[in-house]
């Protein structure tokens, strides 16, 4: 669940972002997991004419998936200098920096996503799940 005031933006040749609508400070949380909010699902749960929706927004914990489906943190664009980076499984992503208002809020997926699709990762950069 994002914990900041944020709204979309689209972004040419990339598509939908999320940008900050107030300053975010350096270490601050920008998302939390919040069950209410946030599905957990295991892999074999969701329907087949509900996949590709999960392969396009949901993050890849071993056999389960977080999909982030009620509010926009399932728009936060994949970065490899990003602003905000995941402590973890369950925990929250912080700010790595300030965010301005108006900047594009970002992610290094091979973070927070066994299987970032998509994206070539090596072994080394692969999200570590506790």
């Amino acid at each position: 669940m994002l914990v900041v005031k944020t709204k979309l933006k689209e972004f040419e040749c990339k598509g939908i972002g999320l940008v900050a609508l107030e300053h975010i400070k350096k270490w601050q949380k920008v998302w939390v997991y919040n069950p209410v909010i946030d599905l957990l699902m295991n892999k074999r749960s969701i329907p087949k004419e509900a996949e590709s929706f999960y392969e396009e927004y949901a993050v890849e914990y071993e056999k389960n998936r977080i999909l982030l489906s009620m509010d926009n943190a399932r728009f936060i664009n994949h970065s490899k200098n990003p602003n905000t980076k995941s402590l973890g499984y369950n925990k929250p992503n912080l700010a790595t920096r300030d965010i301005n208002i108006g900047e594009e809020i970002t992610i290094d997926y091979a973070t927070i996503d066994v299987n970032p699709i998509g994206f070539k990762v090596s072994e080394k950069s692969k999200a570590r799940i506790p």
